[in-house]
Parts: C-alpha cells; structure tokens; sequence
C-alpha cells in the first residue's frame, strides 16, 4: 500500500500534461500491483494472480522510467524513492513466482519404479 500512496502523492506534482496522462497509468499500475495481492495469496488462481503481479510491477518500472526520461517528477530523490520501492516489490513477487512454480512442480525421484531399465525393457 505504501508504494500505492507513494506514487499517487507523486503523479499529484506531476504537470496537468501528465498527470492525466503518465501520471494516471502509473496510478492504475500500483492499483493493479495493490489489488494483486490478496489474489495472489490465495491458493487457487495463484499462478495466473502471480503473473499479473509481476506484469504489473514490470508496467510500473516501464513507466517510472519513462517518467525519468519524461522530467515528470518533482526531483530526481523523487523518482529514486520510487524505483528502489518498485525493485524490492519486483524481487519479492518474482521470488512468490519462484516458489510458488517449484511448490506446485512434483519432486524429481517421486516416479514409481515399475522393474524396467531404460530401454522399458523388463530387466
């Protein structure tokens, strides 16, 4: 929620040209970022919450650099702020991603062994 705000008091600053403009995709990525979440930490639907999380946050880094580039931001401490908060949340969900794919992945060894070599002849 923090990244939410943080980014809401940003695009505020923003130039009327890009407030509604920049500023508002950047508003609806850390809503989407926001509302990822609770689905994510369900169990089902998991995966597919998971990856709209990390497109999302993926969308905000794109964006918040474009802003960079753009001079949008009040300062440069600004935008800084903004990018390390959105570098740890993009961490954080791709490593969710990371352990929730090798979780759901059965273990290597856990095949029965039915007697029969690698040419599936019986031996």
């Amino acid at each position: 929620m923090d990244f939410a705000v943080a980014i809401d008091i940003a695009t505020a600053q923003f130039s009327r040209r890009h407030r509604y403009g920049i500023g508002e995709e950047l508003r609806r990525a850390s809503l989407r970022i926001l509302l990822s979440l609770p689905r994510a930490s369900r169990r089902d639907g998991r995966a597919l919450a998971l990856r709209e999380l990390c497109d999302a946050v993926e969308q905000a880094k794109l964006l918040l650099n474009l802003g960079k580039d753009l001079a949008v931001f009040a300062s440069f401490a600004v935008f800084a702020t903004l990018a390390d908060e959105v570098v740890n949340l993009a961490r954080q969900a791709e490593g969710w991603r990371r352990h929730s794919e090798a979780s759901a992945r059965p273990e290597r060894g856990a095949e029965t062994e039915t007697g029969s070599n690698t040419f599936g002849r019986s031996g």
